[in-house]
């Protein structure tokens, strides 16, 4: 029975459908099972006292129908009528109220559930479906007040006995109580599953918007519409590229290129995460990380040479495990840049400048395997760090520079000297 009620409650409910609609879907079949069940209620009430009131049988035939007249929303849901459904429940349950009211009186109760029909059509109508919620609400008024003039000009006039009625209006009070109740503990649980579900796609919504930008800069985003952008004095870029990436890309398969290539900046990522750098994007093969942005650090040329070093002892360990060799250049340049966030849809946050400029052509005039830096990086470190001097080489686009090829920590070479 359990899986029957279940299948009755998701009548017309896909997996893929909207959270919305999936909700208003299932208020709607859940009062539709509480209508029924009421009506249900009703009618084992005439069926007790039929052999006292011979009328109720009338009463019984009208409650018949509208059981079965309710129950065919069900079939509209199933049929992926959703909009049919509401509107045929509304009326339905409106007319049926009405002429409950008219055949037992006021007394009986029945004309109170009209103003609930008009309460509840704003849980099962979308917004825009919202011209339906004012003509079913202005139908349900127009025979609330019908039901009220009737009986101020003929207040006398009664289908039923006095007993009849006044035993229809507890059944009637004790069904309402309960449905109130139901839909209570019901709307109170698609509440909290809607806003659940509301929670779990904003915290989803902030990691994806902090694994694009910075938590500094994606705060700004959101609190002000301006335009974004910072002059940082001093910071440290570097540019990682995979060598002979092109040969490589030939050779490969396209599920394992991008697979290698998954595994290979990933392992950047958790890099950068540790040493508390700021990525800033990758192009293609090539790997773009800073480091005194946007939360200015003195550390910040010791600290991306630790992630260049690191970066190749990964390489080194990922080709132990990976069937397809791989290595990288690396190109460091410390500098001021200016960082903002361009566009409107897919925006990015991004760094300009000569320091990004030169970063990269160390890079691609690097050497495989090694840690190409500039002058500027080299004095910032040359007392903790050990370096190779490449002396002048050709760079494109700024003609002829004195670079450093970093090898390792000096604290690193003393630990080696002092071991026996």
């Amino acid at each position: 029975m359990k899986p029957f009620f279940r299948r009755l409650l998701n009548a017309g409910i896909d997996p893929q459908s909207p959270s919305q609609q999936t909700r208003q879907i299932s208020f709607l079949n859940t009062l539709v099972l509480l209508v029924l069940l009421l009506i249900a209620l009703n009618l084992s009430f005439a069926f007790v006292v039929l052999p006292h009131t011979p009328a109720a049988w009338a009463f019984m035939y009208v409650l018949i129908i509208h059981w079965v007249l309710i129950a065919f929303t069900l079939a509209f849901n199933f049929s992926h009528k959703y909009t049919a459904a509401r509107i045929y429940f509304c009326l339905i349950a409106a007319s049926f109220m009405t002429i409950y009211s008219l055949l037992l009186g006021v007394e009986s109760g029945w004309n109170i559930f009209l103003p609930v029909i008009i309460f509840l059509e704003f849980y099962i109508f979308p917004v825009k479906e919202k011209a339906w919620i004012y003509i079913i609400g202005t139908y349900c008024i127009i025979c609330f007040i019908g039901i009220e003039v009737w009986f101020i000009y003929y207040p006398s006039l009664k289908y039923y006995p006095s007993e009849f009625i006044r035993m229809a209006k507890y059944f009637n009070s004790f069904g309402f109580l309960f449905c109130a109740g139901a839909m209570g503990v019901a709307g109170y649980a698609t509440i909290n599953k809607a806003e659940k579900k509301l929670a779990e796609e904003h915290l989803r919504s902030e990691k994806l918007l902090l694994n694009i930008l910075p938590g500094p800069i994606a705060k700004r985003l959101k609190e002000s519409s301006g335009v974004i952008a910072d002059s940082y004095l001093n910071v440290t870029v570097l540019f990682a590229d995979i060598v002979d990436f092109t040969k490589l890309s030939g050779n490969v398969s396209p599920e394992k290129l991008v697979q290698l290539l998954n595994n290979i900046f990933s392992k950047f990522d958790e890099l950068a995460d540790q040493f508390g750098l700021e990525k800033i994007k990758t192009i293609g093969d090539a790997y773009m990380v800073v480091a005194g942005l946007p939360e200015q650090r003195n550390d910040h040329a010791e600290i991306m040479a630790t992630m260049g070093i690191a970066i190749l002892d990964a390489i080194q360990k990922l080709n132990t495990a990976e069937e397809f060799k791989v290595n990288v250049r690396i190109g460091i340049c410390s500098g001021p840049v200016v960082a903002g966030v361009i566009g409107k849809r897919k925006f990015s946050y991004d760094l300009w400048g000569d320091c990004v400029n030169t970063a990269s052509r160390m890079e691609s005039h690097g050497v495989a395997g090694a840690i190409q830096v500039t002058e500027s990086t080299f004095r910032l470190l040359q007392d903790k760090y050990n370096f190779d001097c490449r002396g002048m080489i050709e760079v494109k686009g700024k003609g002829l520079m004195k670079t450093y090829l970093l090898k390792n920590h000096r604290s690193e070479e003393q630990n080696v000297s002092l071991r026996p």
